[in-house]
């Protein structure tokens, strides 16, 4: 039989060629018409090939994310994970052997932006340049949370918000204490792909969020270029 759909993407941006593959946990339905085989049986057999012609492979898993690191653990070809476990908020980037994994939260509060300077060697962390983005939003944070604090007038309405930079704070110094120890723990830089990473907050006001805005359009303009190549 043949598959009712491609088993993988391939994309190519700026010359660099990256195969995208997805996985779901196992289904427990069944039909005359078509047979539903195993997801990790089908990659352990497509990652190889892939390999080949491939300058970057991305997993996009719906899979617990404990069940996701253990098929991560398998399957050495994949560079960057992409989780969806809907009983995890953001997760911070990590390194499961050379496959970096990271997600962002569902439930719509802030978007993931990771940025990969790919020189074909495993991924590692720029952590000079983001900690002292990082540090410098904590700071921004601490004082907005002082201004609210200290002034009494009004401090019902300001409850949510305390609450949601609080939340932010708390992301932050995760973020800081993961970069601090992968600072220590990595060596040469050359010898590492460089990523970083952020979560952006979104706000629920209705107001459009430049960094976001760039984002999009500049993804846009890509791909329209790309399409008239």
């Amino acid at each position: 039989g043949k598959p009712l759909f491609p088993p993988y993407i391939s994309k190519t941006f700026d010359n660099l060629s990256i195969a995208i593959v997805g996985i779901t946990g196992p289904s427990h339905s069944d039909s005359g018409d078509f047979i539903i085989k195993d997801g990790g049986e089908v990659l352990a057999d497509l990652l190889p090939a892939l390999d080949k012609v491939s300058d970057l492979i991305i997993l996009l898993s719906a899979m617990p994310l404990e069940d996701t690191v253990g098929f991560i653990e398998q399957s050495p070809h994949i560079d960057l994970a992409i989780a969806a476990d809907d009983t995890k908020g953001n997760i911070i980037p990590f390194l499961s052997g050379t496959t970096l994994v990271t997600q962002t939260g569902n439930r719509g509060r802030y978007q993931g932006v990771l940025s990969v300077h790919w020189n074909g060697s495993p991924l590692g962390m720029s952590t000079s340049k983001e900690l002292l983005t990082l540090r410098k939003r904590f700071k921004t944070i601490n004082l907005r949370l002082n201004r609210l604090k200290t002034n009494p007038s009004d401090a019902n309405s300001k409850i949510e918000q305390i609450a949601l930079l609080e939340e932010q704070r708390l992301e932050l110094i995760g973020q800081i204490a993961n970069l601090e120890k992968g600072q220590k723990s990595w060596g040469d830089r050359n010898n590492v792909s460089i990523y970083e990473h952020r979560f952006v907050p979104l706000a629920d006001t209705g107001r459009t969020d430049p960094q976001i805005d760039f984002i999009i359009k500049d993804t846009k303009k890509r791909l329209a270029a790309k399409r008239t190549q």
